[in-house]
């Protein structure tokens, strides 16, 4: 009986001990000089800004937290795009831009028809990739008149928390 309480609890051991992936607390982030915020899973965010040929300016921030890389790009336009179709056609061109850059071997597809409660006058496209060495992205990605933002989450198999994910990719103020 002592050897069968022993074998229970070391198996329980086991199966209970192993280590999950880490579910991210996510904190309210000013993306440096932009009038934007996002919620990122770590409150010291490393934020990189860079400068396109017409002087919009690009952040950007990668962290990997346990298996999976949080990930995105923000371009605050140096010049306004009033036409909602038009600011929809930059953001698809700058995706398709995203997925050469990135070899890309497969998509599911943009669903379109995206919103943000907050931002009645955002919209935003989702899309699930399929990269070089089995890498699984999943990304949302908004824009509006001033701005575009891309979250991606990726890591070598899906990312286990939706709610999570789904805080990750609707978190953007503008």
């Amino acid at each position: 009986m002592k050897l069968f309480i022993l074998i229970f609890c070391f198996i329980s051991l086991q199966l209970f001990g192993q280590e999950k992936e880490p579910i991210p607390r996510f904190v309210k982030t000013k993306i440096l000089n932009s009038s934007s915020y996002a919620y990122l899973p770590n409150a010291n965010a490393e934020i990189n800004v860079s400068y396109s040929e017409d002087s919009s300016a690009i952040y950007t921030y990668e962290e990997l937290v346990g298996n999976f890389t949080f990930s995105f790009i923000h371009v605050d336009f140096m010049h306004e795009i009033n036409d909602s179709l038009e600011q929809q056609q930059v953001l698809v061109s700058y995706l398709e831009y995203l997925k050469t850059q990135l070899e890309i071997e497969g998509s599911a597809g943009y669903g379109y028809g995206h919103t943000l409660e907050s931002q009645p006058y955002t919209q935003g496209i989702i899309d699930y990739w399929m990269g070089k060495e089995n890498t699984k992205y999943a990304l949302k990605a908004w824009t509006n008149s001033k701005h575009i933002t891309i979250f991606f989450l990726y890591g070598t198999e899906e990312y286990p928390y939706f709610n999570a994910q789904q805080m990750y990719f609707d978190g953007i103020r503008y």
